[in-house]
């Protein structure tokens, strides 16, 4: 064989082996349906529901105590009663169910009642005290007084024998304890035989004092009586 032949059968042999490779590595290769330009296809996210747990009411203790609510008070209950203030000041309403009247001598703490002597028989529009060696009593015009009335005081001295005092100076003074009142102080005139008389309008309703102020030369005396209007 000469050399053109064996360089023609080399040729040969390396193309069928070429061709051959070819052929191996087209089945080796893995095969796609994909197309090559073909846009990627976009997908749509995933939406996780969330569950939310119902709230339900609060439970209420089956023995739980009822609410307190302040006691009724009843539409005619009595308003509370009060003590009547002491003293000797000015002014007190009338006392519920007191009636006009009831005009008693009272000690100069404004609290105690005097009570008339016994077998005195005083009319009721009288009272009657005895301050050191003086009597004195005092007699109110018309009676029970009424309000917005002139009235009528005649006071009446003796001493402690039941002699007639006549050498006396006598004013009162009108007030209603626990109430300031305007000032109402009459001057007493002498009559004669120891009997004085002063004159004074009442005003309001309600309880009040009358302080007979005696001066006697050198010596001062004071009576209290109280009274309802």
């Amino acid at each position: 064989m000469d050399k053109k032949s064996i360089v023609l059968l080399t040729g040969i042999g390396v193309a069928v082996f070429v061709g051959v490779l070819a052929l191996g590595l087209l089945f080796l290769a893995p095969t796609s349906n994909a197309k090559p330009n073909a846009p990627a296809q976009a997908v749509a996210p995933k939406i996780v529901a969330t569950q939310v747990a119902p709230v339900s009411a609060p439970t209420v203790a089956v023995n739980a105590p009822a609410p307190t609510t302040a006691p009724a008070v009843a539409a005619n209950a009595p308003a509370p009663t009060t003590a009547p203030s002491g003293g000797m000041g000015r002014g007190r309403g009338m006392a519920p169910g007191q009636e006009p009247g009831g005009l008693v001598a009272m000690a100069a703490d404004g609290k105690t009642t005097i009570p008339a002597p016994a077998g005195s028989n005083l009319a009721a529009n009288m009272a009657t005290q005895t301050v050191r060696d003086l009597n004195i009593t005092i007699a109110l015009t018309p009676y029970p007084p009424v309000s917005f009335q002139t009235g009528t005081f005649d006071v009446t001295l003796k001493d402690t024998a039941g002699k007639a005092v006549t050498d006396a100076q006598i004013s009162l003074d009108l007030t209603m304890p626990g109430m300031w009142m305007p000032p109402s102080k009459p001057d007493a005139k002498h009559l004669g035989d120891g009997k004085y008389q002063a004159s004074a309008r009442w005003t309001m309703r309600g309880l009040w004092r009358i302080e007979t102020i005696i001066t006697r030369g050198s010596q001062k005396y004071s009576a209290f009586f109280d009274v309802w209007l």
